[in-house]
């Protein structure tokens, strides 16, 4: 059993479906909702990847903007014995954003005109589209970022049962000031704002250069909706002809 982000009828469910056609009857693909849910990594390793039931095995496929930023994908692999990984690019809808690809989708429905037949003019149209979110791009990396090193708020009390009422707040005031230290030893303007301003230019710099690392980095799922409404198509539509 393979948890996959997304719903029944998500673009991860009709993508990853239609690359394994009949190709392997053993596996079964499980939608298991919004990046959230896969994004707990050592509960899903303790209490679902290291499981098996009658046989039954389970692994975790999803983007990589659902992965911790405090392990590199090689480290998650190797701790739950290779049953989650993660895609190369941010989104799945990144690897939506082929020109020649595109092209081909609008062939039987554009006359020869027009640019959404022409690849060199798809990919000038998806690289400014891409410039335009390098800042919305920036900030969604470095919120999780932060986000990942705060990690959640735990004041819960071991043995609470046993204390009594004075002893009950004391140490709840001690675990809140623990957490309180904890995060904001993790909340440094100095670190955050070079991480920020480190991730701003290596954004601009990539989708400003040749090559493809931008559609790799920046994330797929703004470009491609921007992409779809300057083509006047639905996204749903567009994604069934590209798969």
């Amino acid at each position: 059993i393979v948890l996959i982000e997304g719903t029944e009828s998500s673009l991860d469910k009709k993508t990853y479906t239609h690359i394994l056609k009949n190709k392997h009857t053993d596996l079964v693909l499980l939608p298991s909702g919004g990046k959230g849910n896969l994004q707990s990594f050592e509960t899903i390793r303790n209490q679902v990847l290291n499981k098996s039931m009658w046989g039954i095995h389970f692994y975790i496929l999803a983007d990589r903007d659902a992965m911790p930023t405090y392990k590199s994908p090689a480290d998650l692999e190797q701790e739950s014995n290779g049953r989650f990984k993660s895609l190369s690019k941010y989104h799945l809808e990144n690897y939506f954003l082929d020109a020649e690809a595109l092209a081909l989708c609008f062939e039987q429905m554009e006359d020869e005109s027009s640019w959404l037949r022409n690849p060199s003019e798809i990919e000038h149209r998806l690289r400014e589209i891409a410039a335009e979110y390098v800042g919305y791009a920036a900030s969604l990396i470095t919120a999780k970022h932060v986000r990942d090193k705060v990690g959640n708020i735990d004041v819960m009390l071991k043995g609470a049962h046993q204390l009594n009422k004075q002893e009950f707040i004391g140490r709840f005031k001690a675990n809140v000031a623990s957490e309180s230290a904890r995060i904001s030893s993790s909340l440094d303007m100095n670190e955050i704002e070079q991480f920020a301003a480190n991730t701003y230019q290596h954004l601009h710099d990539i989708v400003h250069q040749a090559g493809d690392a931008w559609k790799s980095e920046i994330p797929g799922k703004p470009i491609f909706a921007t992409f779809c409404s300057k083509a006047n198509v639905p996204q749903g539509r567009l994604k069934t002809l590209y798969i």
